[in-house]
């Protein structure tokens, strides 16, 4: 019997979104909407073997990331305060079958006081990290993101897996014979 592997491509995209809000009032300060970042070797080495996030990490760096990093370039501050009463895994269905699952970390007021330029989630309180981000403007562009004393920041994370549906065709061989098949 001659065994084939079919491989089945799938892509991982993962966004962030900064919302800061007054500790008081709960009104919104400040929001970068979604921004893109980047899913490191080390969070992809991490699926499978263990948990992949359980604190969002801030701080202060304004290098690139790389696939091949695993800490922020400066940190500044973790929590592992994960808040709930939000869809946290939805499934986008046909056509495009995209499932995705989402992360809200909150860094409450007065843990953060100050400008902050990169963000990161991982699964420990400094470095190993699953995915890393420069903080973005609404024009893609790194921006800072300010806290003050009498704010609290929100991060959402939500990692989305993308099927690729295209057909992929293969052979195997039963009984000697040669079957193709999609």
């Amino acid at each position: 019997m001659d065994n084939r592997n079919i491989t089945l491509d799938a892509g991982l995209e993962g966004l962030y979104r900064l919302v800061v809000r007054d500790a008081r009032t709960d009104e919104i300060r400040r929001d970068t909407g979604w921004f893109k970042n980047l899913i490191l070797d080390s969070g992809l080495n991490r699926l499978g073997t263990g948990t992949a996030v359980g604190y969002m990490q801030i701080g202060t760096g304004s290098t690139a990331p790389n696939v091949s990093d695993v800490a922020l370039a400066t940190w500044s501050a973790s929590t592992s305060d994960l808040q709930t009463g939000f869809p946290a895994t939805a499934n986008s269905g046909s056509p495009l079958y995209i499932s995705s699952k989402t992360w809200k970390y909150r860094f409450n007021a007065g843990s953060l006081n100050g400008n902050y330029t990169e963000v990161g989630i991982g699964w420990a309180s400094t470095g190993n990290l699953f995915s890393r981000a420069l903080i973005l403007d609404g024009g893609g562009s790194p921006t800072t993101i300010s806290i003050g004393p009498t704010e609290y920041l929100d991060v959402y994370y939500v990692v989305r897996n993308v099927p690729d549906l295209t057909d992929k065709t293969t052979s195997v061989v039963i009984g000697g014979v040669t079957y193709s098949c999609i």
